[in-house]
C-alpha cells in the first residue's frame, strides 16, 4: 500500500502523535500511524518495514523524553532506503514538538537527524500545523481504488456520489457558509466593477446561492448554477434577491444556453471544478471560454498541493500543485492576471482539516476567431 506520510513517535508523545495524525488523515494525506495500523496478528516488523519503502515521507516527531527504541529503528531504516533510493529524493522531516528545549533536548535526538530540514512547532499544534503541511510534496493525484487516466463513466460516478453528499447534507452547509464571505470574492467584486457597473455573471457551483447573492446586491445580473436539487431549492428560498438560479450539470452550460457563445461579461466558479478530474477540467475551460465575452473574466479556485481523495462521506476532490493548475488554466486560453492565496482550517463538518487554497482571476481571450464547421449529417 502506497502512504504519503510515515509517521514515527515516541510512546511518550502519542497524545501530539495522535493529533497530527488526525490532521493528515482529515486533510486526506494517506498516513502510516502505527497505533491505527497495526493489527492483531500482523507481522509488524514486516508491516513498518513495507510501509517505510512506500511512503513518500517520513515524519520523525521528537519530543522532550527524545526518540523511542523503536522509533530510532524506523529513522535508520529509512535513512539507508533514501540513500539507495536517493533519485526519488524520499525527504525526512524532524519535527520538534512543542515544549521542546533546543538545546538541553537536542543531545536525546540521533547525530544523522541534523542534516535534514526541520520543522518546529513554536506555539501549539493546533495553530501551526498549517505550516507543516505546506513542507510535504506528496503524490496530489492519488485516488482511493481508482487507476489514471480516468474515464468519462467513473467521472459520472465521482461527481453522482459527491451531488449525493451535498444533497443530504445541504442545510448543514447551509447554516455553515451563508453568512461567510471571502476575501477572495470582495476581490472579484472589485474586478467585476472595473469591466462593467451592471455586469451578467454565471456563478458556477453556486450552492446554496450567498455568493450569487452577494453579487446581485451590487447590482449585477447574477445567474447561479448546481448540480444539487437541495442547494437550488434553499438558494430559490433564501438567496432570491436579483439572483435566479437552475439546477443544471456545469458539464451541460454550453448546450443548456443554446450553445450560443460570448453571452456572460464573467464567470465565478469558486469551488466546484475541484469536482472534476484531471481528465474533464479542461473541458470545462473551453466551455467557459466560449460563454465569456472578449477578455471575459473567470474567476476560479482549486485546492493546491495536498493529495485528491474521496471522502468517506463520498465527496471527490481533485488538488494540483500550485503550477500545475496555473499551466491547465493558461493552456485552455486563460491569461491569469491575480492570484489569492488562502489557507483555512474551516470546513463543514468541523474535522480536523487544513487546506489550502489559490484563487486564479483570468481574462478570456481578447481576439476570438470564429469558425465555421459543416453539417454533413446528409452526405454518405
Amino acid at each position: 500500500m502506497h502512504y504519503h506520510v510515515f509517521l514515527s513517535y515516541n510512546s511518550h508523545d502519542q497524545s501530539e502523535a495522535s493529533l497530527i495524525f488526525q490532521y493528515l488523515k482529515d486533510s486526506n494525506y494517506k498516513t502510516f500511524f502505527e497505533k491505527d495500523a497495526l493489527k492483531p496478528g500482523d507481522i509488524w516488523q514486516k508491516k513498518i518495514e513495507d510501509a517505510l519503502l512506500s511512503s513518500d515521507v517520513i515524519i520523525i516527531l521528537l519530543g522532550s523524553q527524545g526518540v523511542g527504541r523503536w522509533q530510532e529503528i524506523e529513522s535508520r531504516i529509512y535513512q539507508i532506503i533514501s540513500t539507495q533510493c536517493i533519485e526519488e529524493k524520499k525527504p525526512i522531516i524532524p519535527v520538534y514538538l512543542p515544549r521542546v528545549n533546543e538545546a538541553s533536548d537536542r543531545e536525546k535526538f540521533p547525530i544523522f537527524l541534523k542534516q535534514f530540514h526541520e520543522f518546529r512547532f513554536k506555539e501549539s499544534i493546533d495553530n501551526e500545523i498549517i505550516n507543516l503541511l505546506t513542507h510535504l510534496t506528496c503524490d496530489t493525484s492519488s485516488l482511493n481504488n481508482y487507476e489514471r487516466p480516468i474515464l468519462s463513466y467513473q467521472q459520472d460516478i465521482l461527481l453522482k456520489n459527491t451531488t449525493r453528499c451535498y444533497n443530504k447534507n445541504a442545510e448543514k452547509y447551509f447554516e455553515t457558509w451563508k453568512d461567510i464571505i471571502s476575501p477572495s470574492l470582495y476581490a472579484f467584486a472589485d474586478e467585476v466593477n472595473k469591466i462593467k457597473k451592471t455586469a451578467r455573471i454565471l456563478d458556477v457551483g453556486c450552492g446554496p446561492g450567498h455568493h450569487s447573492k452577494f453579487l446581485a446586491k451590487r447590482g449585477h445580473e447574477v445567474i447561479g448554477v448546481d448540480i444539487s436539487e437541495s442547494f437550488i431549492s434553499i438558494a430559490n428560498k433564501n438567496m432570491k434577491e436579483g439572483a435566479r438560479f437552475i439546477n443544471l450539470d456545469m458539464r451541460s452550460l454550453f448546450d443548456h444556453f443554446d450553445r450560443k457563445r460570448n453571452i456572460f461579461d464573467t464567470i465565478w466558479a469558486c469551488a466546484s471544478c475541484f469536482h472534476l478530474t484531471k481528465e474533464f477540467v479542461g473541458w470545462q475551460l473551453d466551455q467557459f471560454n466560449a460563454l465569456l465575452k472578449p477578455q471575459g473574466l473567470l474567476g476560479i479556485s482549486f485546492q493546491v498541493d495536498m493529495p485528491s481523495a474521496i471522502q468517506e462521506d463520498g465527496r471527490f476532490f481533485e488538488r494540483y500543485l500550485e503550477g500545475e493548475i496555473e499551466t491547465t488554466i493558461t493552456r485552455h486560453g486563460f491569461d491569469i492576471f491575480k492570484t489569492i492565496k488562502e489557507e483555512t482550517n474551516k470546513n463543514t463538518f468541523n474535522k480536523k482539516q487544513m487546506k489550502k487554497w489559490c484563487n486564479y482571476f483570468a481574462l478570456a481571450p481578447e481576439r476570438k476567431i470564429e469558425v465555421t464547421i459543416p453539417n454533413n449529417d446528409g452526405l454518405n
